[in-house]
């Protein structure tokens, strides 16, 4: 008896105690912040920030469950545009885009981990990008682990296809020496015998350092891709997405004139890499690539 009535008094304690009310931290909202703070915090401003809630409304309400790749504009811009705008960089002729890889560290899955390596000695996924002369990137490949090789990852893209397969794609992308040289593609001479070939060799890495400034830039408006701030903790396909929704923000970033913040500072691309299984010299490339250094660099 003693028992039921000590239970019975602590039932009522328990149902006379008022509960606790709940206490929300105060959410920082972009709209209540100065730009300064704005950029300094997102990067971007709140005019583009307040685009992307509207234009993805729909896509973010939770009750959807919907969940959607963001692609990359893929098309080259008018090709006579594109080409005067590279040719004020060094004088370089009838250039489409510069093609570069970069490295995106993560933490490697823990079976086939060894394919995640890279050869600067640490875990990511190889991203290729071609990019115009201003910084906006125009075609993405963001699928491979980075043991893969700069040249086969070209290989299996679309960029062959691109511009064998239509007539109207008059002109070329520049890479460096990691890729091989094609009638579409123009790498540097790699034993320099003449002043022509000096001054095509400049002309080019001039150019085609468009691709690593743009990738600095990137990195330092994302830090999320840069190793100095991490490693991204997902899996290989949710780090591809991550990178190619960066590339798409990065893009509408350049188009609004958007600086960099302050105190960001472009790094450059690690020393090139060569190819293990390089393919064989184009003779078609080689005897374009020297006509075009005897027309315009001798």
């Amino acid at each position: 008896m003693a028992l039921y009535l000590l239970a019975q008094r602590a039932h009522a304690r328990r149902r006379r105690r008022v509960p606790q009310e709940r206490v929300f931290k105060p959410r920082i909202q972009f709209l209540n912040m100065p730009e300064e703070q704005v950029m300094r915090r997102y990067q971007l401003n709140p005019e583009m920030i307040r685009d992307l809630c509207h234009a993805l409304e729909c896509d973010l309400q939770p009750s959807t469950g919907r969940s959607h790749a963001l692609p990359v504009y893929v098309k080259p811009r008018q090709q006579a545009r594109t080409k005067e705008e590279f040719l004020r960089i060094a004088g370089f002729p009838n250039v489409l885009g510069t093609l570069g890889c970069t490295h995106v560290a993560l933490k490697p899955p823990s079976d086939h981990e060894n394919l995640y390596r890279n050869p600067l000695c640490f875990h990511s996924m190889n991203m290729q990008l071609v990019c115009d002369a201003h910084g906006m990137i125009t075609h993405v490949v963001a699928e491979f682990p980075g043991s893969v090789p700069d040249a086969h990852i070209l290989s299996c893209s679309s960029l062959r296809g691109i511009f064998e397969g239509h007539q109207n794609m008059d002109g070329w992308l520049l890479a460096d020496g990691t890729y091989p040289l094609k009638p579409w593609l123009l790498t540097p001479v790699e034993a320099v015998e003449t002043a022509a070939e000096q001054r095509y060799n400049a002309a080019h890495m001039a150019t085609q350092a468009v691709v690593g400034r743009t990738v600095g830039a990137l990195k330092g408006r994302f830090r999320c891709l840069d190793r100095a701030g991490g490693v991204l903790q997902y899996s290989p396909l949710k780090v591809c997405h991550i990178f190619v929704a960066c590339c798409v923000l990065h893009n509408m970033a350049v188009g609004r004139g958007i600086a960099m913040p302050e105190g960001v500072e472009l790094g450059a691309r690690p020393p090139a890499q060569a190819s293990p299984h390089p393919e064989p010299l184009s003779q078609e490339a080689q005897c374009l690539r020297q006509e075009l250094i005897t027309s315009y660099f001798s």
